[in-house]
């Protein structure tokens, strides 16, 4: 027969352990998609072809460009500033300088090389014609 303290003891280390794995991992998620590798630099290495919105934290913007791209169905990966640690060496690698920090921007890049970018977007007509220009709303 079993210690009544030991079954007790016992089951409080698997009730601990259940409410760190439900609260542990989650958040472990959150952080490593926040803070962790950018996945827009990993495709700029493999010279994949991709739209980048460029975002702040204080940006006014960048929900109207990001609306306007999901309603065009055009696949685009999302660049924090404030957030990734990333941003500095992926706008050295694309050799886009933005020492105002005017935000949003819109980047195209193909074969991990920039072809264009928007600075600045305060309409969605900016948005359009750079989509439109560039070909984005066909292959994109």
């Amino acid at each position: 027969m079993r210690d009544p303290e030991f079954v007790e003891l016992r089951n409080k280390f698997f009730f601990g352990m259940l409410v760190v794995i439900i609260f542990a991992i989650p958040i472990m998620i959150f952080l490593i998609k926040t803070y962790g590798s950018s996945n827009v630099l990993t495709k700029i290495e493999k010279d994949e072809d991709l739209v980048i919105l460029v975002t702040a934290n204080t940006c006014d913007n960048c929900d109207l460009v990001k609306d306007i791209l999901k309603d065009k169905d055009i696949k685009f990966s999302k660049l924090n500033s404030s957030t990734n640690k990333d941003y500095s060496e992926i706008m050295r690698k694309l050799d886009i300088e933005n020492k105002r920090e005017e935000f949003p921007i819109l980047i195209y890049v193909e074969d991990g090389e920039m072809i264009a970018n928007l600075f600045s977007i305060d309409s969605k007509e900016k948005v359009e014609d750079f989509i439109e220009f560039h070909g984005l709303n066909n292959s994109k």
